[in-house]
């Protein structure tokens, strides 16, 4: 109901109950965030670094993404003859969500 008030544009007054508040604002949050996730991992997903790039985002050294590879926690993709990593994982690690 709120949504179709939303995208009608139209200028009206409203008298709402607290609970249809909270419902508006999740629902703009929940559209400003998709927008704004998709574009960034979408990005982020076909943007390659280097495992040295990856220990300066992260603090760590190379032996440590080393570890980290021979534990599943971080793994970077083979590119040609390389390894890079893949900066959407990085920036999951470095947030503490892998």
């Amino acid at each position: 109901m709120l949504e179709n008030i939303l995208e009608s544009a139209a200028n009206v007054q409203l008298v709402i109950r607290a609970n249809d508040l909270q419902e508006l604002a999740r629902i703009i949050i929940d559209k400003v965030r998709n927008e704004f996730v998709s574009e960034e991992d979408h990005k982020n997903q076909n943007t390659f670094i280097t495992g040295t790039a990856a220990g300066k985002i992260l603090g760590k050294t190379r032996s440590t993404l080393w570890r980290w590879e021979q534990t599943g926690y971080l793994i970077p993709v083979r590119v040609g003859k390389t390894l890079k990593y893949r900066l959407s994982d990085v920036l999951k690690v470095k947030e503490g969500r892998s």
